[in-house]
């Protein structure tokens, strides 16, 4: 079962744009629009379904959460984890909170 954990996250990681978003998220919760916008001035231009398809995609792998924000009325992405540490010769692998996030 580790096995597979470490897996299906090592190729959730293998994206270039998903480890560009995942910096840009760094100690921050965003609107899709501000990751874009981020997105944009740091690297490149971005389509916005790639950024939305990219975000979903680490949601679904349980690294960032996305919380509706009722006064903005606006989702916000921001990190599950501080650290994600893999251990490939016994394929484990160790999500920490190592900081005090606003939950």
């Amino acid at each position: 079962m580790a096995e597979k954990k470490v897996v299906e996250l090592s190729k959730k990681l293998s994206s270039e744009t998903r480890l560009k978003i995942i910096g840009i998220l760094d100690d921050d919760k965003l609107s899709f629009q501000d990751v874009r916008d981020r997105y944009e001035d740091k690297y490149k231009d971005i389509r916005r379904e790639t950024v939305y398809r990219e975000l979903e995609n680490l949601k679904e792998s349980n690294l960032v959460k996305k919380e509706y924000d009722d006064e903005n009325k606006v989702f916000l992405y921001s990190l599950k984890y501080d650290l994600v540490e893999i251990n490939l010769s016994i394929m484990e692998l160790k999500l920490k909170r190592t900081s005090k996030k606003s939950d």
